[in-house]
């Protein structure tokens, strides 16, 4: 199950618990593919699978640190970060 999204030195990369994948479509796009998906944007670089996050916890200067089910972190940055707490409100998930 995909876990996240990301964009290193201009190439994307699609990540699951154990494996790595390289794509061929821009983040851009793959928000595009994925809007019907729990997907979010959650900084420049990076969008997540919502359905992958076990624990969120808020940081200073507005971020939130989300743990996904295999343990890793994810940085929410301040840009997103009030769009993800509305969107998970909306979703009904606190």
């Amino acid at each position: 199950n995909l876990l996240y999204i990301e964009s290193v030195d201009g190439r994307t990369y699609a990540y699951t618990e154990d494996e790595v994948y390289r794509l061929n479509y821009t983040l851009q796009q793959l928000e595009g593919i994925l809007v019907d998906v729990n997907f979010f944007r959650c900084s420049k670089s990076m969008i997540m699978n919502i359905d992958k996050v076990k624990a969120l916890k808020s940081l200073s200067s507005n971020r939130i640190d989300a743990t996904m089910c295999n343990g890793e972190h994810i940085l929410i940055s301040r840009t997103y970060a009030s769009d993800f707490r509305k969107r998970l409100k909306g979703d009904g998930m606190q």
